[in-house]
């Protein structure tokens, strides 16, 4: 008998291929924000929640600019080991059709937010704490600066270990052993850190609201396991994603506890933007994984493109039917898979709603080379041989799209002044044409500051190679059916 239950899914499986999380629970229970919640007043600066992991709150740049620290938990689902999964080749349309609109009418949201957040970092700062002022001065004084690699897209950028500074007389060793630990030696993460920090860096207009997200690096533990799918059962759930009737019952459906919970947050603190850096990777990536973990050839383009449209679809509805009040700007890191998102087939960024993807551009305002690109992509922002804040106050030289948008997001932030709306604001950067013009980022952000400022530029000043589609994952699991990965 198939159980009738229907679970959000953040897929067990996979990866930061360029972005790629997973939320995971968390200890203890805190306490978690409510509808009694009171609304702000309206915002004097903007406030910017950054949703991401690794804040050290400690450093200088964001002294007097933290508004809240929360954190996203998941009551971790118990193991279902009374009954053997049934394949979904197995069940007929009609029965997993009904399963599905049940289970879409079942609120059994297990994630919330709540008013605490966790960081850890290695002991090892202690070692190098008195390396922080001559570290810090390649970056502050651009002197002596080593040759930072762009092969490397998502990785800090290794340091080389034969230079000494003259001015300093920092060693090579000594840069050694700073970068092995900013760069999360022992598995610490302090990636959040570097993006607020790009954010609140001499930035007198923002309140921060740090929201940790709990990530976890597909390949970290030995027991992960990837599930393999049939054509035929990933053909079965598209079609359900298409079903009028299915597509009907989850439009109307009422806000789930997830949803609520979020709305109350963004209310409660009038949120402005809403920064995010990870997300699901390109169709062609997840083919690519599941083909390197023995699993037969399959296409996950009708799966995908069908999902997306169904999760986006859903949004609107919400949204039109003013189930929630958040006005909340999405500013989301394209990706660093060098893959071009088109269409819904190829990942989640094209369908997401009320969102701005931003991709990464080089020191002469050139697509980066790791960078998505594509019709789906909307601005371009700096995003190689950034320079920012990492714990204990010292810098470090980052690559990524995930740090093109909080360096967009700094300029909306110095540019305008706080909305009741960013209707207009969206449509602007969604639909024109034109270049944005030089912006006010402060000199020490950059290596290469006047070529970066010439990279502000819509994406459809760009023109982009057309190629095959890519990239995405399952949104639900049903208890009883083989529905994750």
């Amino acid at each position: 008998m198939i159980k009738k239950k229907f679970v959000p899914l953040m897929l067990s499986v996979l990866m930061i291929s360029s972005v790629g999380c997973q939320l995971l629970g968390q200890g203890p229970k805190k306490k978690s924000i409510g509808r009694d919640a009171p609304v702000s007043e309206p915002n004097l600066k903007f406030r910017v929640a950054i949703m991401d992991d690794g804040f050290d709150e400690s450093l200088a740049v964001f002294k007097g600019k933290i508004l809240a620290k929360l954190s996203i938990t998941c009551d971790e689902e118990p193991d279902d080991t009374s009954d053997k999964e049934t394949s979904i080749e197995d069940i007929s349309y009609e029965d997993l059709k009904m399963v599905v609109i049940q289970s879409i009418n079942t609120d059994d949201s297990s994630c919330k937010f709540v008013e605490q957040m966790e960081f850890a970092k290695s002991a090892s700062f202690k070692e190098i704490s008195k390396f922080r002022e001559p570290w810090n001065e390649y970056f502050l004084k651009k002197q002596d600066l080593p040759s930072f690699p762009s092969s490397d897209p998502i990785a800090l950028t290794s340091y080389p270990t034969n230079n000494t500074s003259k001015s300093s007389g920092l060693t090579g060793s000594d840069a050694k052993q700073v970068y092995k630990v900013l760069k999360g030696e022992e598995k610490f993460n302090y990636h959040g850190t570097h993006v607020a920090s790009l954010v609140a860096y001499k930035n007198d207009n923002v309140d921060l609201v740090l929201i940790q997200k709990k990530l976890k690096v597909a390949g970290e533990t030995s027991e992960e396991k990837i599930n393999c799918f049939s054509q035929a059962e990933l053909d079965k759930i598209a079609k359900i994603y298409r079903d009028p009737d299915v597509i009907k019952a989850n439009n109307e459906a009422p806000l789930r506890g997830e949803e609520k919970n979020k709305d109350e947050v963004f209310t409660k603190y009038n949120i402005d933007f809403l920064n995010t850096s990870f997300g699901k990777p390109p169709t062609l990536e997840i083919e690519k994984i599941f083909k390197e973990s023995g699993c037969p050839a399959v296409k996950f383009s009708e799966f995908f493109a069908s999902m997306n449209e169904f999760e986006s679809r859903r949004e609107i509805s919400i949204r039109k039917r003013g189930l929630i009040k958040s006005k909340a700007l999405q500013i989301n890191a394209f990706g660093n898979d060098s893959l071009p998102l088109n269409k819904p087939e190829d990942g989640e960024e094209c369908s997401k709603v009320f969102t701005l993807n931003v991709g990464a551009s080089d020191a002469n305002g050139k697509p980066a080379s790791f960078t998505n690109t594509g019709d789906c992509l909307d601005v371009w922002a700096p995003g190689v041989r950034i320079i920012a804040g990492a714990p204990e106050d010292f810098l470090l030289s980052v690559n990524g799209t995930s740090f093109s948008s909080p360096l967009f997001l700094r300029y909306l932030t110095q540019t305008g002044k706080p909305q009741e709306s960013y209707e207009d604001l969206y449509t602007k950067f969604k639909s024109s044409k034109k270049s944005i013009e030089p912006v006010n980022i402060a000199n020490e952000l950059f290596y290469d500051r006047s070529d970066q400022l010439s990279s502000f530029a819509l994406a459809e000043e760009q023109k982009f190679p057309k190629r095959q589609p890519f990239k995405k994952l399952l949104p639900f699991k049903i208890k009883g059916i083989k529905s994750t990965f």
